[in-house]
């Protein structure tokens, strides 16, 4: 290789180290997305911390097709990852359990199933659905399903401790 290719082959790597580096450096809409992404390319496990926020994007609200009214909330972590919150009252508790069912029935994989006394739920389902390719957890207490829902468990678990332990905070 003849020394003049040699220079523009390293002007142009060292272009592309320069301009990455400034891409990896730049402010990002989502303060922790780097800590996230540095421990996926990693391996390392990653679960999102106390510093991590959820911010409030978008919500709508209206009737399904079996009657029920709906509720719903989308959220964003600093950290890049959507988690969408659910309320549904039902025309009846049957309605709701069928409803629950019909979630089960579509799962992949059911990771907990368990009556939960802290929230007083009847139900508490953990499970990832493989349609969507998202985990949801679920409360289901007569009539109404609280459905939590996102591509990543850890943050699907974090927005529900916060939630029942009263420290979800909307931005």
């Amino acid at each position: 290789m003849s020394r003049r290719m040699t220079l523009v082959v390293s002007c142009a790597l060292a272009f592309l180290a320069i301009g990455g580096g400034l891409f990896f450096l730049r402010e990002h809409r989502c303060r922790h997305y780097y800590r996230r992404l540095l421990r996926t390319a990693l391996m390392r496990p990653y679960s999102p911390g106390a510093d991590v926020e959820f911010r409030w994007r978008m919500s709508g609200s209206g009737t399904t097709k079996d009657g029920a009214r709906f509720d719903d909330s989308e959220y964003e972590s600093t950290d890049c990852v959507p988690v969408s919150v659910i309320y549904f009252t039902f025309p009846s508790s049957d309605t709701a359990v069928e409803r629950v069912d019909g979630e089960i029935r579509s799962a992949r994989t059911i990771l907990s199933k368990d009556t939960n006394a802290q929230t007083n739920a009847a139900e508490r389902i953990v499970l990832f659905t493989h349609a969507s390719a998202k985990y949801e957890v679920l409360h289901r207490t007569d009539n109404r399903l609280l459905l939590i829902e996102s591509p990543s468990i850890s943050h699907a678990l974090e927005y529900e401790k916060r939630l029942f332990d009263g420290a979800t905070e909307m931005k």
